[in-house]
């Protein structure tokens, strides 16, 4: 794992690195952010970029306890019939590869994923796996799922839907037919606003329950945090973040051609956001993992 992240990251920073080039002044990178239920515009390439050298290695491993704690709870057995929603690069489906790597597993023998997202996201990589698809559309304008899914993680994505966004959401879950009888609902939670994401979960597992038969088994309140503040790599041994790629982005705005243009001086008081560091300990941690049986 650890060389892949570091290959991907360099992949990105290269990629971003150019496409800096082509920018007059660093304004755009403002436009990542959260607060105030934010929502960046994926379809530019540079807030890809951008997003994914803050995110990458830090949501990979987070993805790789995910479904290590999935393959220790042994509740559903292989092959993975994984239908993400909002799966932007198929991060959680590098996660899910790692966690089977560990037990000399391969994703092309023991994986079916599907990563649904509007938008068409750079650095995905089907990792040679025939049965991997990536589809670019709304998950709304479906009528229904009609598969064999056994997994369904909403990766960072559950609470981008708009009000009207997730009452669609719902209703598709509400006649879609489910013919497994064991069924993981997996939702990695944000940072901001992880009780909007855990009711939201709460309400598509009480859907299952409601109208489709199945019990889920655990308190659907409750998620997985690491109390403990220590460095990813206290944990993951395989964690890395480039140091070269770190004092980069934590002096973004400090790189500006405006600002080294005016005397190094910023031309407006929040462009200090935009070097807001990587994700580098374990604080930011957060998920949950719904089982359901009927």
């Amino acid at each position: 794992m650890r060389n892949f992240i570091e290959t991907r990251m360099y992949d990105i920073f290269d990629d971003f690195r150019e496409s800096l080039a082509c920018y007059n002044c660093y304004c755009e990178l403002k436009n990542l952010r959260f607060n105030s239920n934010n929502i960046p515009d994926y379809s530019k390439p540079i807030l890809q970029q951008f997003y994914l050298l803050r995110y990458f290695p830090a949501y990979l491993v987070e993805y790789y306890d995910i479904y290590n704690t999935i393959r220790d709870e042994k509740f559903i057995s292989t092959p993975y019939d994984v239908l993400s929603i909002g799966a932007g690069c198929g991060l959680d489906y590098f996660g899910l590869n790692y966690a089977l790597q560990g037990e000399g597993l391969s994703v092309s023998d023991y994986v079916y994923y599907t990563g649904i997202d509007q938008i068409d996201w750079g650095y995905r990589d089907t990792l040679d796996n025939t049965d991997c698809h990536f589809i670019n559309r709304d998950i709304n304008e479906l009528s229904c799922l009609d598969a064999d899914y056994n997994i369904i993680i909403f990766p960072k994505s559950i609470g981008e839907f708009t009000k009207a966004g997730f009452t669609r959401l719902e209703k598709i879950f509400r006649v879609s037919d489910f013919r497994t009888d064991r069924l993981v609902l997996i939702s990695s939670l944000r940072e901001l606003n992880a009780n909007t994401d855990v009711n939201r979960l709460t309400s598509i597992a009480t859907i299952l329950e409601e109208i489709h038969g199945f019990k889920c088994l655990d308190d659907k309140k409750a998620y997985t945090h690491y109390r403990e503040n220590a460095g990813l790599r206290t944990y993951f041994s395989d964690f890395i973040y480039p140091d070269e790629i770190l004092s980069y982005i934590k002096s973004l705005s400090f790189r500006c051609p405006v600002r080294m243009g005016n005397g190094g001086v910023s031309c407006e008081n929040e462009c200090l956001a935009m070097n807001r560091s990587p994700i580098l300990r374990t604080s930011h941690i957060k998920y949950q993992i719904l089982k359901l049986q009927r």
